[in-house]
């Protein structure tokens, strides 16, 4: 069995005015985050599809929330609990879904 199919996305059709192209989708990305520094920014960076991303940060001491902030994202910080608690203090935040 093969893993899923890659999405691909179309180009603008010759008619469509890119100016009124949507520029990302109407969705919000959360990312749980504890100590990521060396990674996050090029897990943002692929992200920029998104409408919205959140980096909930579980009390990170290597800079993760300076440079999330930095790369545009969002930034909660939720010390001291569970991935799990992480993820519902972003979703709680979300303005999409």
């Amino acid at each position: 069995m093969s893993g899923p199919t890659p999405v691909q996305l179309s180009p603008l059709p010759a008619n469509q005015d890119p100016d009124r192209a949507p520029r990302c989708a109407p969705l919000t990305v959360v990312v749980p985050t504890l100590n990521e520094a060396a990674q996050i920014v090029d897990a943002l960076t692929d992200l920029a599809w998104a409408d919205e991303i959140i980096v909930v940060d579980g009390g990170s001491s290597d800079g993760t929330v300076a440079l999330a902030e930095s790369a545009g994202a969002r930034v909660l910080t939720v010390s001291g609990q569970t991935i799990a608690a992480q993820r519902n203090a972003g979703i709680a935040a979300a303005r999409n879904d």
